[in-house]
């Protein structure tokens, strides 16, 4: 296990009276963020279009998705 999932499933650690567990439907929501940000990262590598800035639409769209 590295690091990142290590967190993730640190963050989706939940504990109540008899035991603790992984809040499953929390750790998919953090891995999906994790990638959507990643992504956005990949789209923010290439240069904009002189005219208009079609990477900063792209990053920004893929990074909406977690709102909705």
């Amino acid at each position: 296990m590295n690091e990142r999932d290590r967190e993730f499933a640190r963050q989706a650690w939940t504990e109540n009276d008899w035991d603790g567990h992984v809040d499953i439907p929390k750790l998919i929501q953090l891995v999906r963020a994790d990638e959507r940000e990643e992504c956005a990262k990949v789209a923010e590598r290439f240069e904009p279009d002189e005219k208009t800035s079609y990477v900063t639409y792209a990053s920004t769209a893929i990074r909406a998705r977690g709102n909705t």
